[in-house]
């Protein structure tokens, strides 16, 4: 894979086209910000308000290993990046498993955020502690936390984003369905180089590029849409309203639960 200046005019071409961003010229198109930056811009600075090195020392050493996941859950619900409509199977699924520990957990996530090392040897530890002791291991709640606290350097992977992304790069190959810190060191890469190519549009940091990428992948899925381009921005609008609305409801809530139940039935 070669980020090369066909690839990345590709990428230009596929924001532009949704007609949202088709005047897009850089990272400082309004609309974007207002879309996808803005929002996590906000969230980082709530995870150093929340998650900070001293503040999660000082409740790790009280023994209050409640708040720092209660600390967890309130970044979580923050903003919209992570599934959380049902917390069993969520992206916060780890916090709800009847084997997690409260205070070993806690110790291993700090040291995933604060640890010695770079951040792929602090993924392999945190992995591996996950593994020693039977917890879910996955790619988003890891990321999530690391992408907040270190919006300069690190990225957020949501496997359905990225993985679309890689498709158009053409380095599916970067792809592990499991976190592992050499296939995280491949995705910081491609981050980072991405940034670099697109080094004339003025990206400042990850949240950037995590953006960007996101737009792409959204670009594609519209190009293959039954809705006509010209309507996408009214249905997308009218969805939102309904996910807040009835999501939010006790019919909602019963609703997502059924289908998380027949999801699970359909894998079995």
């Amino acid at each position: 894979m070669a980020l090369n200046e066909t690839v990345i005019q590709q990428l230009l071409d596929q924001i532009r086209s949704l007609p949202l961003y088709k005047d897009w010229q850089g990272f400082d198109h309004p609309q974007f910000l207002k879309d996808e930056v803005n929002f996590k811009r906000e969230a980082a600075h709530r995870a150093t308000q929340l998650l900070g090195k001293e503040n999660l020392q000082q409740l790790i050493s009280a023994g209050e290993f409640g708040s720092v996941l209660d600390r967890l859950r309130k970044l979580a619900a923050s903003n919209n990046l992570l599934y959380q409509s049902v917390p069993a199977s969520g992206d916060l699924r780890i916090l709800y498993d009847p084997k997690l520990d409260p205070s070993s957990f806690c110790l291993a996530f700090f040291d995933l955020l604060y640890g010695d090392g770079p951040t792929p040897a602090r993924l392999a530890r945190y992995t591996q502690f996950l593994e020693m002791n039977n917890l879910p291991n996955y790619w988003t709640f890891p990321t999530y936390y690391l992408f907040l606290c270190y919006p300069e350097s690190e990225l957020f992977i949501k496997p359905g984003i990225i993985k679309r992304f890689l498709e158009l790069v053409e380095a599916s190959d970067a792809w592990t369905s499991k976190p592992t810190p050499h296939a995280y060191s491949i995705l910081l890469n491609i981050g980072q180089e991405l940034k670099e190519r697109l080094h004339e549009y003025q990206p400042r940091d990850m949240v950037d590029i995590q953006s960007f990428m996101w737009i792409c992948t959204r670009a594609v899925n519209s190009s293959k849409s039954l809705i006509p381009p010209d309507r996408q921005e009214e249905f997308t609008q009218l969805f939102q309203e309904f996910v807040q609305s009835y999501l939010n409801t006790i019919s909602g809530h019963e609703h997502m639960e059924r289908y998380e139940k027949d999801r699970q039935l359909g894998r079995a």
